[in-house]
């Protein structure tokens, strides 16, 4: 049986339950898009999440490890529960002149 495994660490801080994670990566548009939702911590504090934090994504089957599926930065924070974080990779920032 395959078991999911999956691993957030934002700003050197590693969050081991999250709700739910829906990455958007195709040829059709030039940047990856991570929603991810959080749910309530206790001992999370405000400041600890702010906008531009490096995020990374890493998930697996426990039986072959886990894949780094998505490395970016928050760019836009939700303030709903449970908290909402829409992220981006470094390409987006990347300006065509």
């Amino acid at each position: 049986m395959f078991v999911l495994n999956q691993e957030l660490e934002i700003s050197n801080i590693k969050f081991p339950a999250i709700t739910e994670a829906v990455l958007e990566s195709s040829r059709e548009i030039p940047t990856d898009i991570l929603t991810i939702k959080l749910p309530k911590y206790k001992n999370l504090k405000k400041d600890s999440i702010v906008k531009f934090s490096k995020v990374t994504w890493k998930a697996g089957y426990f039986q072959y490890g886990l894949l780094s599926e998505f490395n970016g930065y928050i760019l836009e924070i939700s303030p709903k529960v449970p908290l909402e974080l829409k992220c981006v990779d470094p390409f987006s920032f990347v300006s065509v002149r």
